[in-house]
């Protein structure tokens, strides 16, 4: 029979299995569209590898974050000049068929694309973090009409992900540490040995 330490060395190691496989495999950016009471919060995160994409200066000053769907562009971050714009942006010719929002807040890495090119802080290195929320006050998510998850790649085969997400999604890892935990206490409870009773 195993030891109870023997049990809690598996289950560690199943645990650091699962987060190991929940970790993403590339550089990528996930835009997470999600509805949170009269509201749609948005938020950027991830990192992009710009190699072989070309770059040009770019000003965006008058521009205000929010996304149009339909229109194809979306806006976000505390707008910065100047901006490098990094073309090609491959990706779908429909998002969707949504309205257009602008931002109630917005706050973070000024970021701008129109699924043919990106802007990103004149500053940005490839490879570093990127991250930027907004807020779309009063918005309903199916006034967005965001058609599943809208994927856009560079040239490096970085992905730019607009993912609509329904109600409160736990994190790959936040299920790995579930998991984890639900087997350690299955381990510790396998391990107890009952009491046994004798008579005199």
């Amino acid at each position: 029979m195993n030891s109870g330490a023997e049990i809690m060395r598996r289950a560690y190691l199943g645990l650091l299995a699962l987060l190991v496989a929940a970790s993403p495999a590339g550089a990528a950016v996930v835009v997470t569209v999600q509805q949170v009471n009269s509201d749609v919060s948005i938020n950027l995160s991830g990192s992009l590898d710009l190699s072989g994409s070309s770059a040009g200066t770019g000003w965006l000053s008058g521009a205000s974050a929010g996304i149009g769907v339909a229109d194809k562009i979306f806006s976000i971050g505390a707008r910065q000049a100047p901006q490098t714009l990094y073309t090609p942006l491959l990706g779908p010719s429909q998002w969707g068929t949504g309205e257009s929002f602008l931002a109630t807040q917005t706050s973070g890495d000024a970021i701008f694309f129109d699924g043919t090119g990106i802007y990103l802080p004149a500053a940005y290195v490839s490879g570093s973090p990127l991250s930027a929320s907004m807020t779309l006050g009063n918005v309903d998510m199916s006034q967005l009409g965001l058609s599943g998850d809208v994927v856009f790649s560079l040239v490096s085969g970085d992905t730019l992900t607009i993912r609509g997400v329904s109600g409160a999604v736990p994190e790959p890892a936040t299920w790995a540490m579930m998991v984890g935990g639900f087997g350690m206490i299955g381990g510790v409870m396998r391990s107890r040995r009952k009491a046994v009773f004798t008579f005199a």
